[in-house]
């Protein structure tokens, strides 16, 4: 996987990570081997309401020029901290690492 692009923009209460990334994957179908290459999006909100707080994957559909959800993390489950806006420095990637890896993970399980 390539990381195209990645920045955290801040809102009134909350940091929204976003990093764009492109991938290839091989499949071999009757003895024809294809790559399919993927655009995905990660986007994970830091707010300073737990309960508006997610980490979501998405994939790029040229047909349908949107975006749609590949996986999620119940904002339960994510390592993100809730209210990292409250804190007195802005946050890095390394805040969002844990998070960005699982959702990585799991469209590598669902696109391999």
């Amino acid at each position: 996987m390539e990381l195209l692009d990645s920045k955290v923009s801040q809102g009134s209460q909350d940091y929204t990570l976003t990093q764009l990334y492109s991938t290839a994957y091989e499949y071999t179908s009757r003895a024809v081997k294809q790559t399919l290459r993927h655009k995905l999006r990660v986007t994970i909100k830091s707010d300073s309401y737990a309960a508006q707080c997610f980490a979501r994957i998405s994939i790029y559909s040229p047909e349908e020029r949107k975006w749609n959800n590949l996986a999620s993390i119940e904002h339960g489950l994510m390592q993100t901290a809730p209210g990292m806006c409250h804190r007195p420095s802005a946050p890095t990637k390394f805040d969002y690492q844990d998070d960005i890896n699982e959702l990585l993970r799991l469209a590598d399980l669902i696109l391999a």
